[in-house]
């Protein structure tokens, strides 16, 4: 379906994907066509499976207690190299056992974070 890409990574180890081109076949597929084929790349890749969105503060606490919790907004903001390091290796040695899920957070009409979720052991 992706027929060619261009990426490149800077020396802060960030990833840039541009010039992306589509078959002729992906094109004509409609929105949930893409979602769904981007994120089973992800899950097949990364093992991070994106579901439903957390709407409500309930929902957001109710999650903490099922999952560790990895905030993509504290990850840019504060994580070190190492605990970058080990929040990988986490979703590494666990995705096949367990799957790790995205979920947007989106109070009051306003998408306020996206988390990784890696489920409690034992849970």
């Amino acid at each position: 379906m992706i027929q060619t890409f261009d990426i490149s990574k800077d020396e802060n180890h960030n990833v840039t994907v541009d010039n992306i081109k589509f078959s002729e076949e992906f094109v004509n597929k409609n929105s949930d066509d893409y979602i769904n084929y981007v994120s089973s790349l992800l899950f097949e890749s990364y093992g991070i499976n994106y579901t439903d969105a957390i709407l409500t503060k309930e929902e957001l606490a109710e999650t903490k207690n099922k999952y560790d919790v990895y905030s993509i907004i504290d990850i840019n903001k504060s994580y070190t190299k190492e605990m970058l390091n080990e929040l990988l290796e986490t979703i590494y040695n666990d995705f096949e056992e367990k799957k790790v899920e995205n979920k947007i957070v989106i109070i009051d009409g306003q998408v306020v974070d996206s988390l990784l979720l890696v489920p409690k052991k034992g849970i």
